[in-house]
């Protein structure tokens, strides 16, 4: 299962609040960490024209108005780290492994 935002675009320059920022940005109410998969569709169709920044999506051109995005994020569990008998294990890896799991069962309990 995977977290999916819907936003409208209502073609509006002045607007500043979420979740648009100006034109050509949407605002989420996460921060895109490394371990997450974002996809976006426009209007049903895939989307690859942008960038992410923080919890920011820069898109790659100005939306038309009545452009509806579907943004997806998704946990990708292999970004988890594995410990063996004898190792040692820092708590740098145990709090990525937290939030990966954290993040994967917000997904699963909203999807």
């Amino acid at each position: 299962m995977a977290i999916t935002n819907t936003f409208t675009t209502i073609y509006d320059r002045t607007q500043a609040t979420p979740p648009w920022h100006g034109t050509d940005r949407l605002l989420l109410d996460y921060v895109v960490e490394k371990f997450h998969i974002i996809t976006i569709k426009r209007n049903g169709q895939p989307y690859t024209d942008f960038s992410i920044y923080g919890s920011v999506i820069h898109l790659g051109d100005i939306p038309q108005e009545g452009d509806v995005f579907e943004v997806t994020r998704e946990t990708d569990l292999s970004f988890m780290t594995s410990f063996f008998p004898g190792s040692s294990i820092r708590a740098i890896d145990l709090n990525t492994n937290f939030e990966i799991i954290k993040e994967k069962l917000t997904e699963l309990e909203n999807g």
